[in-house]
């Protein structure tokens, strides 16, 4: 477990509500309560599931792959009912694991309420309960109670659980969420009771945690949270008693609970039926263990047969790709005979089209502040022209205490007659797009690298990615660092050609950075100024979807947030007209004209000033009102609503993105406003489709097409592979899985055995090359210890757990004569990651030069097929020869080997016989 002295720095000023219970017990709901005693949820949310939970899990996902990495390597899923031990974890894995929980933890509190929710925190609370402690804020907990015979009916119709797996699931997270709260703060609420009565119960709620309940919130959560819809069963305490299948010791847990729940003490009953369940799980651990043990055989079995069904899957596939290749290429051709009708029907549209736009003008300038106009189905029109959808005229106006100002010049006046805002699903090549002149690119590109190691990560293969695909010359790339961002990171950037450009925070740092980007932009010559998020990743050109007559950018995927809260903000912004609706990109859901998905923005040259300072304006007023979006824990999009609203009070002209602009992988969903006969240029995979190997790993079905544009941009970030802001990357956001194989498990325990063997704690002095995490030797009474390693997030972690040895960075400049020689050199797995032979054979140079009496080394003694496939894996020469070719050991012969590599032991003096 981690030392004391690790948890008590870095405390914030704020509160924590822990929300715990058993699956399909209430916790989103209970969660999403928190929003009416001012709790916030997190900028990073897990997305609605339809027919799961259609209003939100209200689950951060960072903490949620935290607890699914701890349970993988905890051997249990959050489904099993043995027992398990943190202690047969490594110390330095689960130090890690508690660093990152409360690293994670205190940067999203940051001063405020946090409610945190994940059912999987009730079975790991011996791992939270610590780490919850040091935080340094105060702590409540929130337990969720369900009636299980509801539990059971709901997980029977969601995952196709047996009872009798229910009810003892329902107890073991029920079990350990009060025996670790039972001496702190703690609330029990009844799910059913918090349906029936909100307003009371939320009353009990803010009045035993100490926190201020406003009415009007407990409304909005009533009226627009709560529904029937939200529960389908609903059964008495007494009903327990005729179930069978469920133990004694459940019922009698939850009528304990129920009792307490409707106002009486918590009492000896409680605590005697918490016991009884916790005897219960204790006395079945070691049955389960033995039958999981007798089923792994079989699992095994069954997993081979799923890789072999997975092979065979993969060449039906491979001849499915073929064939829509052939009618993709008969598509092409199709369309060619069809040139002239297409030019024809395009006319008819547009003639239609500019008869539309004149008759709502004229009903507008009537004064009819009643008329709605809806869009027509998207579908009504051909894909490849313009969807029309209903121009921003008309409708009832909004009142509020407070307006924003103006921008000084009107983006309006862009517009020819003031002609209303006409939102349109842009064709491949759109013939708005002017010739630039000679050195003026179409479009430049811009991104935020930010201090988390994961900006520099995505954004050095979005940064490749569009010079690939969209850029004439790399400068087109505009790379924009917080000043937190070290000039190592800057420097990687630099060497691609990327202009890059310093930004201070925007507003108060955490939502709107993003908008200091364009201040940046204005000095240059460019058509279009494209904005993006650092996880998206160019697959084609972008460009000829561009447009030079508006601002474009893609619907929401999902109404997020919701028209009400769009409403209100509206109301409160002073708004003269209630935008038109339209569908989101994943649902049949409904938005607001403008209420775009962030990650891209393409801002024509000449509107980009008065975009820059209407956003600005927008933003500032929207700071100083975020109640509404507090309210229903959305503040993370302060600097979307704020577009929206620029583009609604400002009246900017705005044309919605085709899906293929911002295609989303990490959810399931229509893709609405895609063009089918144009090819995915971009993609928008979100951090939860990141995984432990850095490449996108989507957690959601994808369909052929989604396949494909995953498979071509890992393909990309293959070509690109960067060693450093990969493990920079890891050791911030997989810290527990290490530097790989070589570093856990069996191949650790080899490793060190080897090393002892081999005398390495009796040399005098040691230099480690590629120290990583340390797991390997921090184990061994090693002398005059100095650990080099090029990712800083692995030099932190060794620091930690050996704070007497010495440690340097190699950060890619020549340091080889800060670098000292030892008479011990170890190198393990380092050489088979070089990008370059120049880099492999200047690495052989230093190892052989620090050497002054033995040099322990990893390689790869042949290449091999398989090695080809992972491109983190490089080969040049078998590595016997590479050291043979120094001429300067005496000795060269193998020691042993694991996995794919060859360990050998290079003797600067023949040993002695």
């Amino acid at each position: 477990m981690m030392e004391e002295t690790q948890f008590q720095s870095g405390a914030t000023q704020g509160r924590l509500i822990v929300i715990l219970g058993m699956h399909r017990s209430g916790t989103s709901a209970i969660t999403r309560a928190m929003a009416t005693l001012g709790a916030d949820f997190g900028d990073n949310l897990m997305p609605a599931v339809g027919g799961n939970n259609e209003k939100g899990f209200f689950e951060d996902v960072d903490v949620n792959r935290l607890n699914i990495e701890l349970m993988n390597a905890l051997g249990i899923e959050w489904h099993s009912i043995r027992d398990f031990d943190l202690e047969r974890l490594p110390p330095a894995v689960l130090d890690g694991f508690q660093i990152r929980a409360l690293t994670l933890l205190r940067g999203k509190i940051n001063g405020r309420i946090f409610a945190l929710k994940d059912p999987r925190i009730a079975r790991l609370m011996a791992f939270w309960k610590p780490v919850f402690d040091r935080v340094g804020v105060p702590v409540s907990y929130v337990i969720a109670v369900r009636n299980p015979m509801s539990v059971v009916q709901s997980l029977a119709k969601r995952d196709g659980f047996t009872e009798e797996l229910s009810y003892l699931l329902w107890l073991a997270h029920v079990v350990p969420a009060l025996i670790a709260t039972r001496d702190v703060s703690r609330v029990l609420v009844d799910y059913d009771t918090l349906l029936d009565a909100p307003g009371p119960e939320l009353e009990r709620m803010a009045r035993e945690m100490g926190l201020a309940l406003d009415a009007r919130h407990v409304q909005t959560f009533s009226e627009e949270f709560l529904e029937g819809g939200l529960r389908h069963t609903r059964f008495q305490p007494q009903d327990l008693d005729l179930v069978r299948v469920s133990p004694p010791a459940v019922a009698q847990l939850f009528q304990a609970l129920d009792r307490a729940c409707r106002g009486a003490s918590e009492s000896d009953a409680l605590v005697s039926a918490v016991e009884r369940g916790r005897a219960l799980l204790r006395d079945l651990t070691p049955i389960l263990q033995r039958v999981e043990a007798g089923a792994s055989p079989q699992v095994g079995n069954l997993q081979k047969q799923i890789a072999e069904r997975d092979r065979a899957i993969q060449t039906l596939s491979n001849g499915i790709q073929e064939r829509d290749r052939v009618i993709a290429e008969s598509q092409r051709q199709l369309q060619a005979l069809a040139g002239q009708f297409k030019q024809s029907q395009d006319l008819v549209k547009q003639l239609v089209q500019h008869e539309a736009e004149q008759a709502l003008n004229a009903i507008a300038n009537a004064g009819n502040s009643a008329v709605a106009v809806a869009p027509p189905t998207v579908h009504a029109l051909d894909a490849s022209g313009p969807v029309l959808t209903a121009p921003q005229t008309g409708g009832p106006a909004m009142h509020a205490d407070l307006s924003i100002a103006p921008a000084t010049t009107p983006i309006s006046a862009l517009r020819s007659n003031d002609a209303p805002v006409v939102p349109v699903v842009s064709s491949v090549t759109p013939s708005t797009n002017k010739k630039r002149p000679k050195g003026v690119p179409d479009a430049i590109f811009s991104f935020i690298v930010d201090v988390d190691t994961k900006f520099a990560y995505q954004g050095y293969y979005l940064a490749h990615s569009l010079i690939e695909h969209s850029c004439d010359h790399p400068s087109e790339v505009h790379v924009q660092f917080t000043p937190e961002v070290g000039a190592d990171v800057r420097d990687v950037f630099v060497e691609m050609g990327c202009s890059v450009h310093q930004i201070e925070r925007f507003g108060d740092g955490r939502y709107c950075n993003k908008i200091a980007q364009l201040a940046n932009l204005h000095a240059y010559k460019f058509g279009k100024a494209v904005l993006l998020d650092t996880d998206t990743i160019v697959l084609a050109d972008i460009r000829p979807f561009l447009r030079d007559d508006a601002l474009m950018a893609k619907v929401v995927d999902f109404p997020n947030p919701s028209t009400d809260v769009l409403d209100e903000i509206g109301r409160l912004a002073k708004m003269k007209r209630v935008p038109q609706p339209m569908q989101v990109d994943a649902s049949d859901d409904v938005t607001y004209v403008g209420n775009c998905n962030g990650g891209f923005y393409s801002i024509p040259k000449a509107m980009c000033e008065m975009v820059d300072e209407m956003w600005r304006t927008s933003a500032n007023w929207l700071l100083k009102h975020m109640e509404p979006l507090r309210r229903a824990g959305k503040e993370i999009h302060v600097d979307q609503i704020s577009m929206w609203l620029a583009i609604n009070v400002g009246s900017v002209p705005y044309r919605n993105a085709p899906s293929n602009l911002n295609y989303f992988i990490h959810t399931e969903g229509k893709h609405r406003y895609l063009n089918e006969k144009a090819p995915i240029a971009m993609m928008h995979y979100h951090d939860s489709s990141i995984g432990v190997t850095g490449k996108l790993e989507p957690r959601v079905t994808l369909d052929a097409r989604g396949r494909d544009a995953v498979l071509k941009a890992n393909a990309q970030m293959d070509k690109h592979f960067h060693s450093t802001l990969f493990w920079n990357f890891r050791y911030a956001h997989f810290i527990e899985r290490g530097s790989g194989v070589g570093s856990r498990g069996e191949n650790l325990q080899y490793k060190r055995e080897l090393l002892i063997e081999n005398g390495a704690q009796d040399a005098e002095s040691v230099l480690d090359v590629g120290c990583g995490d340390l797991e390997v030797v921090k184990g061994l009474a090693l002398r005059n210890y100095v650990g080099l390693d090029t990712s800083d997030r692995a030099i932190e972690v060794a620091r930690r757990a050996k704070p007497d040895w010495q440690f340097q960075l190699l950060d890619g400049s020549d340091v080889r004569e800060t670098i000292p020689s030892k008479d011990l050199v170890l190198c393990f797995e380092v050489l088979i990651h070089q990008p370059t032979r120049s880099a492999y054979e200047k690495l052989v140079d230093l190892l052989v030069d620090r050497t002054q009496q033995t040099l322990i080394v990893s390689g790869y003694a042949a290449d091999y097929l398989a090695r080809a496939a992972n491109a983190m894996l490089f080969f040049y020469e078998p590595l016997e020869e590479s050291l043979r070719k120094s001429g300067k050991f005496k000795s060269i012969r193998k020691i042993g080997a694991h996995s794919d590599v060859t360990v050998f032991r290079c003797d600067v003096e023949p040993l002695a016989a």
